[in-house]
C-alpha cells in the first residue's frame, strides 16, 4: 500500500485509489489505516527524490471512502487526493539541472564528506535568493518547491531545505528536514530547516537564514548554538532523537 502511494506521490497522480477486500472492519477503520500508509509512504528511503522531499513539497490530502459488501466480504476503497506545491513537468526539470549543478561542484573520490557538504551549502546560499514578492502569496506554491530554489533560483524555506536535502542526499550525505517555529523571541513563525549528519552525528544547517545574512551563522550548529529554533513535537521525540544524534559541538 505505502509503494502504491509513494509512486503515485512521486507521479503527481491526481488521485491514488487503494482497494482491498476484508471480512469486517469499518471506514473509520480505513481513514486511520490511510494515514498509517501515508505515513510509510513518506518514510525515508535510500532514493533522494523520496522521503522528506516528498513531504515537504506536498501539502496534504482529501480522502473519499467506499465500503461495498460483496458475498462475505467487504471492498475497501480509499481514494487520495493530494495536493502538490509544483508539477511533475517541475520536478522534471530539477531532475535534468541536478546533474548539472552537481557536475560544476567538482566532487571526485578524493572529496570529502565535509567539503562536500559546504560546497553544496555555499552553493545554495550564492545562487538563490529569499523570494519576499511572494511570501504572503498563499496561492502561488513555486517559491516552496526544489524547483523555486534550483531552476528559478528564488525560494522561501521550504524550497530551500527541499533543494539541500536532495542535493546532499544525490551526493551520498545524510539529510533530513525538520520544521518547527523560528524568530526571536516574541516574533516566531513557522519554520522549515536541516539537519545533517557527519561523522556519525547530526548538525542542524538553515540554509535560508544565512543566505539573507551572508555569513555561515546557521551552518553545522549544535542545538545549543542555534538559537531561534525550536522543533516541532515529532522532531523532538526521543525516538526521533535516538535515530539522530545531535553533535556536542558546532563544527568549528
Amino acid at each position: 500500500m505505502a509503494s502504491t502511494i509513494r509512486d503515485g506521490l512521486k507521479s503527481y497522480s491526481s488521485s491514488i485509489t487503494i482497494t482491498y477486500r476484508a471480512q469486517d472492519g469499518s471506514l473509520d477503520e480505513l481513514s486511520a489505516l490511510v494515514k498509517d500508509w501515508i505515513e510509510l509512504a513518506l518514510s525515508e528511503t535510500d532514493d533522494p527524490a523520496e522521503g522528506d522531499y516528498i513531504r515537504f513539497q506536498y501539502g496534504g490530502y482529501e480522502l473519499n471512502t467506499k465500503c461495498v459488501r460483496e458475498g462475505r466480504e467487504y471492498v475497501y476503497t480509499a481514494e487520495i487526493i493530494p495536493k502538490y506545491y509544483g508539477y511533475l513537468s517541475w520536478e522534471e526539470r530539477v531532475s535534468e539541472k541536478l546533474p548539472l549543478i552537481m557536475e560544476s561542484l567538482g566532487f571526485d573520490e578524493n572529496t570529502s564528506d565535509e567539503e562536500k557538504i559546504r560546497a553544496i551549502y555555499d552553493y545554495l546560499c550564492e545562487n538563490v535568493y529569499y523570494d519576499k514578492v511572494h511570501l504572503k502569496n498563499e496561492h502561488n506554491d513555486v517559491n516552496s518547491t526544489a524547483y523555486g530554489a534550483l531552476v528559478l533560483g528564488s525560494a522561501t524555506c521550504h524550497g530551500y531545505a527541499a533543494a539541500l536535502y536532495r542535493m546532499l542526499r544525490t551526493a551520498g550525505i545524510d539529510a533530513r528536514i525538520v520544521s518547527g517555529m523560528a524568530g526571536e523571541e516574541g516574533s516566531t513563525e513557522y519554520h522549515v530547516w536541516n539537519i545533517v549528519k557527519l561523522d556519525g552525528v547530526w548538525y542542524n544547517v538553515d540554509a535560508t537564514w544565512d543566505s539573507k545574512e551572508d555569513i555561515y551563522g546557521w551552518f553545522m550548529k549544535s542545538d545549543e548554538e542555534f538559537p531561534g529554533h525550536e522543533r516541532e513535537e515529532r522532531f523532538r521525540s526521543a525516538e526521533f532523537i535516538k535515530e539522530h544524534p545531535m553533535a556536542r559541538e558546532s563544527l568549528q
